[in-house]
């Protein structure tokens, strides 16, 4: 259940930092919802996935 809802909080806090064309974040249940985190986006310009992988692990829900 940890995963459903650690999911939720990364992908409202990408909505809360501006990003923009995030499909979906999946925190997978592996590594106990922190460790293997997926994030789907429709990338747009020259460093956007850089930018949502550095969003997700400053976030207080991704950091580990």
């Amino acid at each position: 259940m940890k995963c459903v809802i650690r999911s939720a909080i990364l992908h409202d806090s990408f909505s809360k930092a501006g990003m923009l064309d995030v499909h979906g974040v999946w925190a997978h249940e592996v590594g106990g919802s922190r460790l293997l985190i997926a994030v789907s986006i429709k990338q747009r310009y020259l460093g956007h996935a850089r930018q949502a992988g550095f969003v997700v692990s400053q976030c207080q829900a991704g950091a580990c």
